[in-house]
């Protein structure tokens, strides 16, 4: 008798996620839509560590306000309200019938925890700070980064009054772009394998014919860098904004993250150990070139694996 129930109850649960993968993907109209270009993020032992986008404010953060210009953020970007449903081992997007709350807290959540509403990006905020977590099996900071510019214009327009929108920013009403939620792993292409490259996180959306999806489109390639790019603007959108930091936990030896901030760029040197001598190395090296620069003290963060699925 127990077995019976048990398949019984086996067959209804498998039938509810057939279901809710044919009625959604990462918008209502979507279906049958598989991870695929970050699926190697979901099989960690111990989960993935989040991603997290720190935007430091010169003001303390409003929860209220923040809160609406998520609601409001939140209409243009379908495919971050949502879940992941595992089905044979493999997992699929598929609406979120949770909204996303921005919570003032100095803990962050596990994506895709009951206690961010199964979310795999989660908002918090706390002192003068906006903590963005997001998970590298949705997107990447270039998938994430207009969901992030259009919440913080909403938050700065209702604090602040009412703004100018800044150039690219993607506002509540403006339709998807072509290609926004394409996967760009659904064929194969080719490339000169014999070809030499150094370890730098390179984004592949251009190469791989996808320039707008948010879904995950980083790999290791050489970095491109003449002088014609040096010579280019960096835009402004940051009069309110002090800093913005990205870091994750589960970092192997040094890496870093540079980000431009208005007129600045912001480089995060992420390192599981002690020693500040390569932090200091960089500095000498700065200082020869007669590039000014300021130090801050060291950021400590623990940034927790996903609960996606159990282990």
């Amino acid at each position: 008798m127990s077995n019976w129930l048990h398949d019984l109850y086996d067959t209804m649960k498998r039938s509810e996620k057939e279901m809710l993968i044919r009625r959604s993907g990462s918008t209502q109209e979507g279906k049958n839509e598989k991870i695929r270009s970050g699926q190697s993020y979901l099989y960690k032992r111990y989960g993935m560590e989040s991603e997290v986008m720190e935007v430091r404010f010169k003001d303390k953060i409003t929860g209220a306000f923040l809160n609406q210009a998520l609601l409001t953020a939140m209409k243009r970007y379908p495919y971050f309200n949502t879940k992941l449903v595992e089905k044979d081992g493999d997992f699929y997007i598929v609406q979120n019938e949770q909204s996303m709350i921005a919570r003032r807290t100095k803990e962050l959540a596990r994506l895709g925890h009951i206690s961010c509403g199964y979310h795999l990006i989660d908002i918090t905020y706390y002192g003068y700070s906006i903590y963005i977590s997001f998970h590298h099996a949705l997107c990447d900071g270039r998938g994430v980064m207009p969901f992030i510019e259009t919440l913080i214009y909403y938050y700065c327009d209702l604090k602040y009054g009412r703004k100018p929108v800044p150039e690219g920013v993607r506002l509540a009403d403006d339709p998807l772009l072509p290609g926004e939620t394409d996967d760009p792993f659904l064929q194969e292409y080719d490339f000169d394998g014999k070809k030499m490259f150094v370890n730098i996180a390179a984004d592949m959306r251009d190469a791989l014919g996808v320039p707008n999806t948010f879904k995950n489109c980083v790999k290791s390639m050489n970095l491109p860098y003449s002088r014609e790019f040096s010579e280019k603007s960096l835009t402004e959108n940051a009069q309110y904004i002090s800093e913005i930091h990205l870091y994750n936990s589960g970092t192997t030896g040094l890496g870093i993250n540079m980000i431009s901030c208005g007129e600045n760029f912001v480089l995060d040197f992420k390192q599981n150990f002690q020693s500040d001598k390569y932090v200091r190395a960089f500095c000498e090296e700065l200082e020869k070139l007669g590039i000014a620069y300021t130090v801050s003290d060291r950021i400590p963060f623990v940034t927790p694996g996903d609960s996606i699925i159990k282990r």
